[in-house]
């Protein structure tokens, strides 16, 4: 490939792969990670495509519960064309509590922002803090 061909392919990763450090914050759930804000990435996707449902948008395609108390979302995502779409999962906990005697009535918007912002992940958003 041609190195006008990279850049061309790399453009829009260049662009929003920087993350502001006013919209992370540190997280331990067992593991240390750094969290994003997901407005913040629905901000950047907006800059990058135009408003929602005009230059990207997202549906949900398919809901799975797990074994574990989990839901799954399979979100497909679209850019530019309504016809680019591509698909990730994102999961949310059925219960606050460890006990489950809470549930959580945001499960799916919170399975649904997971999946989104994985999706714009592998867009290039917010690079830096998953490659470290």
């Amino acid at each position: 490939m041609s190195e006008t061909g990279i850049k061309k392919n790399i453009a829009l990763w260049n662009v929003v792969s920087a993350t502001n450090p006013k919209h992370t914050k540190k997280v331990k759930l067992g593991r240390e990670f750094t969290a994003i804000d997901p407005y913040s990435q629905i901000h950047e996707a907006t800059k990058a495509f135009g408003p929602v449902g005009k230059g990207w948008g997202w549906q949900v395609s398919r809901i799975e519960y797990t074994p574990t108390d989990q839901i799954g979302v399979l979100v497909q995502l679209w850019h530019s064309e309504r016809d680019s779409t591509f698909e990730q999962w994102g999961q949310a906990g059925l219960y606050i509590d460890k006990n489950k005697t809470r549930p959580d009535t945001d499960c799916f918007k919170k399975a649904t922002t997971d999946g989104v912002t994985k999706c714009l992940s592998y867009l290039g958003f917010n690079a830096d803090v998953f490659l470290g």
